[in-house]
This record gives C-alpha cells, structure tokens and sequence, in this order.
C-alpha cells in the first residue's frame, strides 16, 4: 500500500469525463428512486434487485470519482476498507443483475402458462417461488463474491475517476470461477425469454384476459419485458465479449492459492492512470432505461407525488380558516 514515505504521483489533474460522470451519476441514482418505492409497493423481487443494482453501481461511481478525481496520493485516500467492499459488490454485480432479469422473465412466462394459471398460485407455491427468486437474487452473487476472493490476484486496484477493480488471476481455474455463473444465469436467462416469446406468440388473441385473471395489466407486463429483453440483449453480448477476451494464453500458469494469497504480497493495491471504464456509461444507460419504463408510468409518478407531498406536508403553514358573513 501507499505510504507516506512512498507517495504515488500518477497525475494531478482531472479528465473531462470525470467531470460529466460526477454530474450524471447521481442524478440518475435519484430518478431511479420512484421506481424502486413503485417496485417494493408491489412486492416484485426480481424488479427491485435490478433497479438496487444499477442504483448501487450508479452510486459507487459518484462516490469514486468525488474521492479519486485524478490519483495523487498524496492527498487522496489510499481506498483501504471502501475497495474491500466495493470489489466484492463488483464480483457480485453481473451475475445479480443477470439474476434478477432472469427471474423478471421467468415471473412473465409464469404469467402466461395458461395451465398453472386457471386457480393461481396457493400459498406454498408463492413461498417456492420466493424462495427461488432469493436463491438467484441473493444467494448466486454471494456466493460469486466468494468465488472471486478465490482467484483474486491481490487486494484490489486503484483507478482515477473510476475507483476500486478486483484483479483476477489470468488462468484457468481464474476465469472458470468467474465465467461459469455468469454463463449459467444467461443461459437461464435466454431460456425464460425465449419461453415468453413463444407463448405471447400462442396466446395473443386470449392475452388481455390471461393478465386480467393475474392481476396484471397489458402495460405493467410490457414495459417489464421489454426492459428485461433489452436488458439481456444488451449484457449478453457483451458478457460473451469480455469472457472470450480474458480466456488464458496458452502456457498460463497453473493456479496456486498459497502463491496468490500468500500476506507478503497479496495485501497490496495497484494503481492506475484515471480512466472512465465502458460499464461507468453502461450503469448510467440502464438507470435512464429503468426510470424511462418505470419512473414515468402513473403508478410510479402518483406514488412520487403522493411521497413528496407526505414529506412537505409538516413544514406547510396551517391554513387559517376565516368566517364568512353574508350580508342582506
């Protein structure tokens, strides 16, 4: 780590695009909170887990470029603590954000299975079903936290304007752990999209009806799979990308966890020149997504104004109320 004997000069400045990201990620974390209060009203697990994670990483980015607009260590906090957790909510963020739209999708094509339907569900087969969405939402990218600690190469990197990035050994067993659930949760994910696809396909001319007997209304169900399709079309591709990308060169050296998390070495940060990686923008696209879906549906802006007016309500004045003589 850095220390005051060792101070690390990388620049003194900050880029420009450090600045339209300090501007932009918190105004989009703040539109995102009407559909996150709309989400949690109607108790849809799978929705509120994809808008946490896009508000959190939108978060994480505002705090990291006010922290580390440009690195110069001299001044600036070397990131112990804030980068041990953040690298784990990064390890996490991809197979959760998957994990909540496969869930989104698999919730739709429940919906429209006309079999399982006629009665709806009884109440043991809500808790399998929440149980199921908890398993995906909750436990999976847990469990990637671990699995990323495994096959970390030191304690973290330390980026300007971007902030905290794991290091992940560049070997097999490295890139298995990491890609194997993203793989997994897309494949899911593809699967369940595919099944609504088909079944909007069989049932269009019985659709209004099959929503009516879910409590559901055409809109509601659309806006959440099309934002669930975009969403997967969208992170797919591009998981698919960056995996092909960081699979090893040949000869890549065997994995040892002595060797990588031996203390003399793996307690140590790296740091590097500021730069806006692409998933800063990505989180930023996402959020704009969710808020256009959501955030300006009517359920959505009535519950914000009805928040809004139950916080303004105790600073209004009283109104004084006046009597009123009628003259003759």
């Amino acid at each position: 780590m850095t220390t005051p004997e060792n101070y690390m000069i990388v620049e003194t400045h900050i880029i420009p695009q450090g600045i339209i990201l300090a501007v932009l990620a918190p105004f989009v974390f703040i539109l995102n909170f009407p559909p996150l209060i709309w989400h949690f009203r109607n108790r849809n697990t799978a929705a509120i887990c994809m808008v946490f994670w896009v508000m959190l990483m939108n978060f994480m980015t505002a705090i990291n470029v006010i922290i580390w607009p440009y690195i110069d260590m001299r001044s600036m906090y070397d990131g112990q603590g804030l980068c041990d957790v953040e690298i784990k909510l990064l390890g996490a963020r991809s197979p959760g954000l998957t994990a909540a739209v496969l869930c989104l999708l698999r919730a739709l094509a429940r919906v429209l299975n006309t079999e399982k339907n006629l009665l709806g569900p009884t109440k043991a087969q809500k808790r399998r079903n929440t149980a199921v969405e908890m398993g995906w939402c909750v436990v999976l990218p847990l469990f990637t936290m671990l699995l990323q600690w495994i096959v970390q190469f030191n304690r973290f990197a330390l980026t300007g304007v971007s902030g905290c990035q794991p290091f992940i050994t560049n070997d097999w067993t490295g890139w298995t752990l990491t890609a194997l659930p993203l793989l997994l949760t897309n494949a899911v994910a593809v699967y369940f999209a595919v099944i609504v696809i088909i079944r909007l396909f069989k049932y269009k001319s019985s659709f209004n009806s099959i929503l009516a007997s879910s409590n559901t209304t055409r809109s509601r169900f659309l806006r959440l799979f099309i934002i669930a399709f975009v969403f997967l079309i969208g992170i797919t591709p591009l998981q698919i990308y960056i995996l092909v990308v960081q699979v090893p060169p040949p000869g890549a050296k065997p994995f040892s966890f002595s060797t990588i998390h031996d203390p003399s070495s793996w307690n140590s940060s790296v740091v590097i020149p500021s730069t806006v990686l692409y998933d800063r923008w990505t989180n930023l696209g996402c959020g704009l997504l969710i808020f256009f879906f959501f955030g300006l549906g009517k359920d959505a802006v009535d519950r914000t104004f009805a928040t809004g007016s139950a916080v303004v309500r105790p600073f209004e004045d009283p109104v004084e109320e006046k009597d009123f003589l009628v003259e003759d």
